[in-house]
């Protein structure tokens, strides 16, 4: 899922700030830490800053207003720690029923030319589902 970046020589890269060695990230790599992101919950994984956090949204109306939430939770998730840019995803956000909002994730790939689609089906009162595809 990852490597370790490498020189022309072979040789390890390292960041001149903080002397760690260069990791490569390929598409598969960011779309699994993605999933993982939107069905985690802030403060209730191995990292306290990075889950969505979308259980906020249970039990709250299905309105344009609480969709608009939700789409905000799950950019600022994906935009944490550089996984992805603001201009790498687009989200749309739809009401499938009274309690059901499904939102539909693209997330541009590494060579800008296509994108990864994740579904995002959330019901306001049982919980969460998280699929790639659509």
């Amino acid at each position: 899922m990852f490597d370790f970046g490498l020189d022309s020589n072979g040789e390890f890269l390292m960041d001149a700030e903080t002397h760690d060695i260069s990791r490569q990230m390929d598409d598969d790599l960011r779309t699994q830490m993605a999933l993982c992101r939107i069905k985690s919950i802030r403060k209730g994984w191995f990292s306290d800053h990075i889950g969505a956090d979308l259980e906020a949204l249970l039990g709250k109306p299905n309105n344009v207003s609480s969709r608009a939430v939700g789409k905000e939770k799950i950019l600022a998730s994906l935009m944490e720690g550089d996984l992805y840019d603001y201009g790498e995803i687009f989200i749309k956000a739809e009401q499938e029923s009274a309690t059901d909002v499904t939102y539909q994730v693209y997330l541009r790939t590494l060579d800008g030319l296509s994108a990864t689609s994740l579904s995002v089906q959330l019901d306001l009162i049982k919980g969460i589902n998280v699929k790639i595809g659509g």
